[in-house]
C-alpha cells in the first residue's frame, strides 16, 4: 500500500502520528509509484483505462439493443463503468433482479437508487468488465428474462 498526505498547517501533528504509527515505511515501493508518477505512466493508464472502459460500455449498449425487448431504453454515459437501462412495459426491476440472479447474472435494481422508491423500471449493468462471450451471453439471457416479463 501507498499513500500521501499533504497537511499543510498540521505538518507538525501529522508528522508525529506518522512518527508513532509506522516504524518503517515501505522505501522501495514509494520511490517505485514516484517515478511511475514522474514519468507519465500513470496518466498513460488512465487514458487506456479511459477508452477499454468506453468501448466496453459502448459494446454492452448495443448488446442491450439489439437483444432487449423493444420499448427498452438505453443510457448514453459519458464516462464511467456503469450503464443505467429503463425496461419496457412495466417490469419490475427488483422481480427481474431476483430471475436474473437465480440465473447466475448479477444486476442492480434501480430502486437502490433512490430513497424515494423511483426507478423500479430501471436497472444498472456493470459495463466495468472487459466484454467477453460470457458477458455477452448473460446481457442475451437477461433480455430474455425481460421479454419474458413482458408477456407475463
Amino acid at each position: 500500500r501507498i499513500g500521501w498526505i499533504m497537511p499543510g498547517r498540521f505538518y507538525r501533528e501529522a508528522y508525529e502520528v506518522k512518527a508513532t504509527t509506522n516504524v518503517c515505511s515501505a522505501t522501495l515501493t514509494q520511490e517505485a509509484v514516484g517515478a511511475y508518477l514522474r514519468e507519465g505512466r500513470y496518466d498513460r493508464h488512465l487514458r487506456g483505462l479511459r477508452r477499454a472502459l468506453q468501448q466496453q460500455t459502448q459494446s454492452m449498449q448495443l448488446h442491450v439493443s439489439r437483444t432487449f425487448p423493444e420499448g427498452t431504453r438505453v443510457g448514453r454515459p459519458e464516462g464511467g463503468g456503469v450503464l443505467w437501462v429503463e425496461l419496457p412495459g412495466g417490469v419490475d426491476s427488483v422481480e427481474l433482479m431476483y430471475r436474473a440472479r437465480e440465473a447466475g447474472i448479477s444486476i442492480a435494481p434501480g430502486t437502490i437508487f433512490s430513497t424515494q422508491d423511483r426507478f423500479s423500471g430501471h436497472v444498472r449493468l456493470n459495463s466495468g468488465n472487459p466484454w467477453t462471450v460470457e458477458l455477452a451471453e448473460g446481457i442475451e439471457r437477461l433480455g430474455d428474462l425481460v421479454a419474458e416479463m413482458v408477456g407475463a
